[in-house]
């Protein structure tokens, strides 16, 4: 797959395809092998509303589009199946069939008959025909809501199981909230719209497999991947080229253009044209409708909660949000939302499926998907909106000059499904080709050829040439905090003669890297980066230098992401984003390229060297600490700015920011036995809260029950416990897990790392006025573990060291921001725990905590759309904990702190590839500067120089 930034030499081609979803791929398979094509394509990856097919236990799950509406021979998508040699599985049912052997349960819990169903839909069918007569006569403007007041039905009189067959056959097939957003004499029952003849289907490899396939079909194209594009300038017909500028600045040029972007992101705006399209097509565009509909996937990890007997489970929500959840296995479902998105809506399925199945434990992992918020889609598939008519998608897919349109949107007979942005794609291809009557560009392309000098470059290493900023107190404290400190080195290296071309800049970097030098120090150094040789393409990126002061962050308070009274940061609803936490509107603005908050600042100000800096210190290390106020973050900023800018030795030629070398542990998790307020708790009686025996006194520090103890001793270590050469055992300052870790520990004891515990705060349950959760003081916890472990083992009490249980008494309750900082606080436990002893690999991590606490250490670890369980009493889990254990330097070689070097679309940017193997690490920055100059001539040489040699590098494997 193409998964790489892929810029090619050339910048005139034949036709420029903007957008690789369906459409896209399609017409770029249309022109294959006769034109020069480059496809442009916002996202990191191809397909667009396809997402790539994720596996959860051998189980295909499509986020995006999944269903082939229609297998007939006339459908594209078929022959795509059969040219890929697919499988395809086909649901031949009726709607009728499909409802009737749902599950469905009540608002209330009560599970359905079939019967009940079947004279439910009977109702429906009744309903949907009555208001099909009258809405077939009504005027384009009318809305469905009044085609259905007009018909004289009245759905708020219909039984809930009625209204939520309204709901399932209108709704969530068009994509939308209520009657009001469609058009009323559309209304057929839409469960035809957009279908082909024939019945639906699925690919069982999963829908982006045609992506791929796609693809494979298009070896000449030129795909460039992350690549948004900002405008499309075009001077008239005939033989007038199109000029396609992206959000870097980049310019490409083409006899025409084929624009296949959603529907919503033509409706922002967010693609400029210039002549600017005629105000009837922008009207078109605008009257058109677009859902508001996501995907949500619950699945589970070990258990198989899932009824599997049926195609379905039907919930109507006692809070009136409806559910259908697809049964895709008995451990995986997924369920279609309108207008709720992100946790709400994965906590809202969770909940609505319990009351299908009361005792569903907590999936093990979630997705959800953000058409809707999403830049790059802004809204699920298109539909007709009132007012809105087949005209209306007919102008929207009109030619404008050299410009045609393609996608599901424009097609008025199968709007919205897949095959329509298929034969919309290659229905463009098409007419551009008949209308331009191409002599291919074919070879003019410029710039083609690798870069040539006959230059020979030499460099040596600097040990002690580090800038000293990096020495101030404060900025270490923070660099720390923010998780910056031990995973990064700074190096810098002299080379002998300047590079005044930009194929020489090129040859000079691509000999460094091959240099005797750079082979001695950065395998040490730098992890990952030995090796690099004739199969790694090195490409950099140009950074600017024009702007030297904080002005340009001025831009925070205007746009309010931060106050400008008091610095703090504008909070929000905690999400990640390809891998990056969102705790704030800051870091939204920062790196989520789908949110309208990154326009915060321009592409021209991201080139920036001021920028790159400020924005790595924000995101910050593994373990950050995230501040509330803006100020920390501008003062070091520009610390580090003047820094660089004003080194005593200005012969600096290479600043580099990386991970070190990645080392793991085996850590296995266990939740405590049961305790007495867990008993209180399930127990208690009507009449009684649960945050009433949370709060009651006689808990506080609540002990095990004989049955939690029960629990412990039965709770038989895994084969990795058990078979380790040493056990590192960690566990809370609650009584309730120092007792379970001294009950499952008299197993393998002498296996104890060390002959003793490691007793933390850092490992507590999310602490609150639950007198549950309240420890005494540290003196006694310390004393309780001495007595439950005996004299034999030694107790090292590790944490902040408080000696009262500030934690509790400081505030009502811990916000996840406050436990996320004590889970990167005991993993830098572990490492340097591993660090400061030598464990080595003979070593392993038992962690005895909460359910809360370590569901929050599950959900920091480096996965993808995860939300751990909540786990049982004395339940195990292990997981391979990836840590960043520092190599030791060569002689001579001094580290210290810098920024996060890495990028916002990948987290790691720079992979280096050889045989087959793909290290990641950390992005580089480098600073060239040249050792043979006098003071004066260099000054000047750096002032121009500055402007375009600051630049990032990244690595990909040659194509």
């Amino acid at each position: 797959m193409c998964s790489s930034n892929h810029h090619p030499a050339t910048t005139a081609f034949d036709v420029i395809i903007i957008g690789g979803g369906a459409a896209g791929l399609a017409a770029a398979r249309a022109l294959q092998g006769r034109y020069n094509v480059a496809v442009i394509e916002a996202r990191p990856r191809l397909g667009g509303r396809i997402s790539p097919t994720k596996w959860h236990r051998g189980v295909a799950i499509d986020m995006g589009a999944q269903y082939i509406h229609g297998v007939c021979p006339a459908n594209p998508m078929v022959d795509l199946v059969n040219r890929g040699k697919l499988n395809l599985e086909e649901y031949p049912g009726s709607d009728e069939e499909y409802i009737t052997a749902l599950r469905a349960y009540s608002s209330q819990g009560r599970l359905y008959s079939a019967e009940e169903l079947d004279s439910a839909y009977k109702r429906m069918q009744n309903l949907m025909e009555k208001v099909e007569k009258v809405c077939r006569e009504l005027d384009d403007d009318v809305s469905l809501e009044e085609g259905v007041r007009l018909a004289g039905v009245d759905l708020s009189a219909e039984d809930e199981l009625v209204r939520y067959l309204w709901w399932y056959l209108v709704h969530t097939w068009m994509g939308v909230s209520s009657d009001a957003q469609l058009r009323a004499n559309e209304f057929d029952g839409s469960d035809e719209t957009g279908r082909c003849d024939g019945p639906d289907g699925k690919v069982v490899e999963g829908m982006y497999a045609l992506v791929e396939e796609l693809e494979k079909e298009c070896p000449n194209a030129h795909f460039m991947l992350s690549t948004p594009v900002v405008s499309v300038e075009q001077d008239g017909d005939g033989d007038a080229s199109v000029k396609v500028t992206t959000r870097d600045g980049a310019e490409y040029f083409a006899r025409a253009c084929i624009c296949t972007v959603p529907l919503g992101v033509l409706q922002q705006g967010r693609l400029r044209f210039v002549p600017e399209l005629p105000s009837a097509q922008r009207e078109s565009i605008g009257r058109l409708g677009t859902g508001t509909s996501e995907k949500v996937f619950l699945g589970w990890d070990k258990v198989d909660p899932i009824p599997d007997d049926k195609e379905g489970i039907a919930v109507i929500g006692p809070d009136g949000q409806n559910w259908l959840f697809e049964v895709l296995s008995g451990n995986a479902v997924t369920a279609q939302v309108v207008d709720i998105s992100g946790a709400e809506a994965i906590d809202g399925a969770v909940q609505a499926l319990r009351i299908a199945i009361p005792d569903l434990p907590a999936p093990d992992q979630t997705g959800i998907t953000f058409f809707c918020s999403g830049l790059y889609s802004m809204g699920a598939y298109s539909h007709y909106r009132p007012g809105a008519t087949e005209k209306d998608v007919e102008a929207a897919a009109q030619r404008h000059g050299l410009v045609w349109f393609a996608g599901e949107h424009c097609d008025p007979e199968y709007q919205g499904a897949v095959h329509a942005a298929l034969l919309t794609g290659a229905k463009a291809a098409e007419d551009v080709e008949e209308f331009v009557g191409f002599v291919s560009f074919g070879n003019m392309a410029e710039g083609g050829e690798e870069p040539t000098t006959s230059k020979a470059y030499k460099f040596r290493f600097l040990p002690e040439a580090i800038p000293k900023c990096f020495g101030d107190r404060q900025l270490q404290a923070d660099f720390k905090k923010w998780g910056l400190d031990q995973d990064m080195v700074i190096l810098r290296f002299l080379y002998d003669s300047p590079a005044d071309t930009e194929s020489e800049r090129q040859f000079m970097v691509q000999e460094f890297f091959k240099s005797t030098e750079a082979q001695r120090i950065l395998p040490h150094a730098c992890g990952g980066l030995s090796g690099i040789g004739p199969g790694t393409k090195v490409e950099m990126e140009q950074l600017t230098v024009q702007h030297t002061d904080m002005s340009i962050f001025h831009v925070l308070t205007e746009k309010r992401i931060v106050n400008a009274a008091t610095g703090r940061i504008q909070g929000r609803f905690e999400e990640d984003w390809e891998g990056i936490p969102l705790y704030d509107t800051l870091r939204e603005a920062l790196v989520c390229e789908e949110s309208e908050l990154y326009e915060t600042f321009s592409e021209t100000i991201r080139q920036e060297l001021l920028f790159k800096v400020f924005m790595h210190v924000v995101i910050g290390g593994a373990s950050n600490q995230y501040e509330e106020v803006v100020t920390p973050y501008i003062e070091h900023t520009k610390k580090i700015f003047k820094g660089l800018g004003r080194s005593p030795s200005l012969q600096i030629v290479f600043l580099c920011s990386m991970s070190p070398p990645m080392s793991s542990v085996s850590v296995y998790f266990l939740r405590h036995g049961e305790a007495t307020h867990n008993v209180a708790s399930r127990t208690r009686p009507a009449n009684v809260s649960r945050e009433d025996i949370f709060t009651d006194p006689c808990y506080e520090d609540a002990a095990l029950t004989e049955f939690g103890r029960q629990q412990a001793r039965e709770a038989e270590a895994p084969e990795g416990v058990r078979s380790a050469k040493k056990v590192r055992l960690i566990c809370s300052t609650l009584r309730r897990t120092i007792e379970t870790a001294a009950i499952v520990s008299e197993q393998w004891r002498d296996l104890l790392a060390g002959r003793s515990v490691i007793v933390t705060d850092w490992a507590r349950e999310q602490c609150g006025l639950h007198t549950c959760d309240t420890r005494p003081c540290l003196s006694r916890v310390e004393a309780n573990a001495r007595e439950f472990f005996g004299p034999d083992i030694g107790i090292e009490m590790k944490g902040d060291g408080h000696e009262e249980d500030v934690m509790t008494s400081a505030h009502p309750r811990e916000t996840r921001q406050e436990v996320d900082q004590r889970v990167r606080n005991l993993v830098a436990l572990i490492r340097e725990d591993l660090d400061e002893n030598q464990w080595g690999d003979d070593v392993v991590y038992v962690i005895v905590s909460h359910a809360s606490f370590l569901r929050h250490f599950f959900s920091l670890l480096d996965l993808y759309d995860i939300e751990l369980r909540r786990m049982r009493n004395c339940e195990w889990r292990s997981e391979r904990l990836s840590l960043a254990v520092p190599r030791e330097s060569p002689s001579g070689m001094m580290t210290c702190p810098i920024i996060d070097g890495c990028e916002v679309v990948d987290r790691t940017h720079l992979k280096v590839h050889r045989a087959d193997v793909c290290t990641p690490v950390s992005g580089i920055t480098v600073a060239l500067h040249p050792a043979d100059r006098d003071e004066a001539d260099l000054r000047e040489w750096v002032d121009r120089w500055t402007k375009g040699v600051l630049r990032t590098l990244s690595m990909a494997p040659c194509r």
